[in-house]
C-alpha cells in the first residue's frame, strides 16, 4: 500500500519494491533502493547508501535525513518492525508512505 501527496512522482496505490543490501564491509552502510511502478524513488547508481541499525545482521531501521538537493536522494525512514518506509523531498515538496509487506516468494 502506498500513500502519496504533494508533487510525488507516483500515485496512491502504486506497487512498490524496496531493496536492502548486505552491509558494506568498509563502512557498514547499506544500499537501499525503492522502485514504484518502475520509477526509482530512492537509490540507483551511486546513490542509496545509508546507515542502518541492525539486529543479528538484519536491517531494522535506516534513516537518511537529507533532501535530494543536499545528498542526491530524498529523506528516507525505513522501519522494519513497524512495516513502514517513508520518503520525503522538497523543491518541489512531496511525501510517499509505503506499508511494507512480506517479500515475494
Amino acid at each position: 500500500m502506498i500513500r502519496a501527496s504533494g508533487a510525488a512522482r507516483v500515485h496512491e496505490g502504486a506497487r512498490c519494491t524496496a531493496f536492502v543490501s548486505e552491509p558494506d564491509s568498509e563502512d557498514h552502510r547499506r544500499k537501499l533502493g525503492v522502485l514504484c511502478d518502475g520509477r526509482v524513488l530512492y537509490g540507483g547508481g551511486s546513490l542509496g547508501y545509508v546507515g542502518c541499525d541492525d539486529d543479528d545482521g538484519v536491517a531494522t531501521r535506516c534513516e537518511d535525513e537529507s533532501f535530494s538537493r543536499d545528498g542526491g536522494d530524498p529523506k528516507l525512514t525505513f522501519n522494519s518492525a513497524a512495516g513502514t518506509l517513508r520518503l520525503e523531498d522538497a523543491d518541489p515538496a512531496w511525501l510517499v508512505d509505503i506499508a511494507l509487506g512480506a517479500a515475494p516468494r
